[in-house]
């Protein structure tokens, strides 16, 4: 890992919230089920996981949600799904 990113790994953690968990049980169950594949849908969870891990080096990079009555709401758009989240 580069220097950079060993410095900045400590300054930010990630948590899911509860509902978020249950989205991306919900996802896992849904792809194994339409693909009789589990590991499909581990490894979709997997990336899934990995692209939010990376907000850990900079949660600020994706811009705030003005149309959310979260304040600080902010998005980042994948390929095929919608990552919303707050910076505490």
């Amino acid at each position: 890992m580069p220097e950079w990113k060993k410095n900045m790994a400590s300054v930010w953690s990630i948590s899911y919230s509860l509902d978020a968990e249950a989205d991306l049980n919900d996802i896992y169950d849904y792809i194994a089920d339409v693909t009789n594949e589990s590991l499909i849908a581990t490894k979709f969870i997997r990336r899934s996981r990995l692209i939010i891990e990376k907000l850990s080096y900079l949660p600020h990079r994706y811009p705030l949600y003005l149309y959310s009555l979260r304040i600080g709401l902010r998005v980042y758009f994948t390929e095929t799904w919608t990552v919303a989240y707050l910076r505490k």
